[in-house]
């Protein structure tokens, strides 16, 4: 069944690509429904990867206005780096987000304990060898208690043997002024202790995005073995089946009663497509082969 788009359900003609046995019907809605919970269990996964564009974005749009002007923007810099820091905290949280709820996820789901000790082994290497994974976990705990952690920004402009004008911009923490808080762990203490006095903050950003991003490979892989490869297979036909039909439809899973009276007996349930491509994409493209190997 389908509905054309922008049309209310209680008032929109539905046509009927194909009536569906109730086994048939019981099985896509099983499918859709896993999807639609994958979708909310990468939801935070998705906040992160945001949060991070949205950091780096406003640090490259930066570098493109300084690069034209030799100026700092002074939106950057306004209120002690305001801006850079709302979106490092944005960043953080998220990053604490994800790794609680994955943990939730895999300890209420995986009856075993596998799925959940691969993702804490991964998680506690990840601390033990990488100081951006390390320092960055503890900042967000700084941040909380003691506020922005901005130190200062750093730009300079000159022209190279060839006449071009180059230019560096670089965002950094204060290493001293971090070292004022009590409570860091003692190893991030000590690491911390070992790194210059100005903490360029966008390499270790970088480096914490490319261990969080191993961290998913585990939680989606428990997906491809846990029903959505299932969903795909069993979604995927009717979705080409769809498209074959009508591309400027709405499709969507419709029960109606035998005997119609309202229409509010009508039971809608929208057609998965985003989430669908989606995993169709993770299963076909470069996420897929990754963890096919």
């Amino acid at each position: 069944m389908v509905v054309r788009p922008g049309e209310s359900i209680g008032t929109s003609q539905f046509d009927t690509i194909r009536e569906l046995e109730p086994t048939e019907f019981d099985v896509f809605m099983k499918a859709t429904e896993y999807l639609r919970q994958f979708a909310s269990r990468q939801s935070v996964h998705l906040m992160v990867e945001r949060n991070y564009v949205a950091l780096r974005q406003i640090l490259e749009e930066a570098v493109q206005e300084f690069t034209a002007t030799q100026k700092v923007p002074e939106h950057l810099v306004a209120n002690g780096g305001f801006e850079v820091n709302r979106h490092l905290m944005n960043f953080l949280s998220s990053f604490l987000s994800f790794l609680d709820h994955s943990e939730t996820h895999l300890d209420h789901e995986d009856a075993s304990g596998t799925w959940k000790q691969r993702f804490k082994g991964c998680r506690h290497a990840f601390f033990d060898t990488v100081f951006a994974y390390r320092f960055l976990y503890g900042l967000r705990n700084y941040v909380q208690h003691c506020g922005l952690p901005l130190g200062g920004i750093h730009a300079s402009a000159w022209r190279d043997q060839q006449g071009n004008v180059q230019t560096e911009f670089q965002v950094y923490l204060a290493r001293d002024g971090l070292l004022q808080w009590p409570k860091w762990r003692s190893d991030v203490r000590t690491s911390l202790k070992e790194q210059p006095k100005e903490i360029k903050i966008m390499p270790l950003v970088e480096e914490l995005m490319g261990c969080i991003r191993c961290l998913n490979k585990i939680n989606l892989t428990w997906e491809m073995e846990h029903g959505l490869r299932e969903a795909v297979q069993r979604l995927g036909p009717a979705m080409e089946e769809i498209l074959t039909v009508r591309m400027d439809v709405a499709p969507a899973l419709v029960s109606e009663p035998d005997q119609f009276t309202d229409p509010m007996d009508v039971q809608v349930c929208l057609f998965p497509m985003p989430e669908l491509r989606e995993a169709f994409a993770l299963i076909a493209g470069d996420a897929g082969q990754a963890l096919q190997s």
